[in-house]
């Protein structure tokens, strides 16, 4: 059986759920990178260095979610033992905004590791199409480009994308759950460019221009919060944080969820949510309009109207969330994202 050591920076539900994948076919060690500081970042590339020198040349692969500084080392020693290297590609490290000072290529030195990884790697799988080369036009006032093609136009690595995988036995709408004129946005963001970039702005002000509607909020920290929006509409519900079974709820009762953010990856909580058959509202950046498809509303630019759109899902049909959920489950399910990967790297 093919020996790999699964390498993970955090233990996020879509790493836990690769690695769940590894272990049921293939002979996995895990190897867990920290960088809760600085400091601590650096002592555990140190540490990196001695596995591969002592260990490292004993595995047949690695695989890694994310290229960042400490993927050029597992780049460096997969090319020096001649081992197969996979990096899972997300969003963060293949863009530069710089107006919104997002994107790991923004700092010149994290770059170039970044970019000796997607040159050096045997296969990289960016979890989306456009993750592999995009032009974002959405932003007003200039073109952003990114992904792999646009970073690392030279590389030999194979491409081969493999969408994220997600539950519908788990993320479905619960018995004698009624959807209300509910709209819904999810988002870990505890900084001032992060409240920006996820459109957060554009969800609190749609919430003003529609009273007659419901908004949740969740994710956001209460201190940005309160500094950046001091007086919240009164039919906006902030939620500091949900675990996921009470996402699932919010979920399952809301009938929208918005998606406003000017750069994305491979949403997570946009294809849960459709999932509980949300009718999706987003914006029309990178992943966003290929996972919604026609099962929802896409604001094509920036300068539109946020709120009208949230008022025409609202108004929608609610077999549309039906569809919604039906366009996951056919094409972004785990069993195709195992299948795929189970593929790949089994494959010469």
């Amino acid at each position: 059986m093919m020996k790999i050591v699964h390498f993970k920076i955090k233990e996020s539900t879509f790493i836990l759920r690769d690695q769940e994948i590894l272990e049921r076919n293939f002979q996995t060690h895990n190897y867990r990178i920290r960088n809760d500081t600085p400091v601590v970042y650096f002592f555990s590339l140190i540490k990196l260095v001695l596995f591969f020198l002592i260990r490292g040349w004993r595995y047949d692969a690695y695989f890694i979610r994310f290229a960042d500084w400490h993927t050029a080392i597992i780049a460096l020693f997969g090319k020096l033992y001649g081992k197969k290297l996979f990096v899972v590609i997300g969003g963060f490290d293949v863009a530069a905004i710089k107006i919104f000072n997002y994107g790991a290529h923004l700092n010149r030195s994290r770059g170039c590791f970044i970019r000796y990884t997607l040159a050096h790697a045997t296969c990289l799988l960016p979890n989306s199409e456009s993750m592999v080369y995009y032009e974002n036009r959405f932003i007003t006032g200039a073109v952003f480009y990114g992904g792999i093609k646009y970073f690392a136009p030279d590389t030999r690595a194979k491409i081969v994308v493999v969408h994220n995988g997600f539950d519908p036995d788990r993320y479905h709408c619960r018995p004698g759950t009624e959807k209300r004129n509910l709209a819904i946005t999810v988002a870990v963001v505890n900084q001032e460019r992060t409240y920006y970039m996820k459109g957060i702005d554009k969800f609190v002000e749609s919430a003003r221009q529609l009273p007659g509607y419901r908004f949740m909020l969740v994710g956001i920290s209460g201190t940005l919060l309160k500094q950046m929006e001091p007086e919240l509409p009164e039919n906006l519900v902030w939620v500091p944080y949900a675990d996921p079974d009470q996402l699932i709820g919010f979920y399952a009762e809301s009938k929208v969820f918005c998606l406003f953010s000017l750069s994305e990856g491979m949403p997570n909580a946009l294809c849960e949510a459709m999932l509980c058959e949300c009718i999706p509202v987003g914006t029309s950046v990178t992943s966003i309009p290929e996972i919604i498809g026609d099962t929802g509303f896409i604001i094509d630019e920036q300068h539109m109207d946020y709120a009208q759109q949230i008022r025409l899902a609202m108004q929608a049909d609610p077999q549309m969330g039906v569809q919604a959920r039906n366009r996951i489950v056919t094409r972004y399910s785990i069993d195709r994202r195992e299948k795929a990967l189970v593929s790949v790297l089994s494959g010469p």
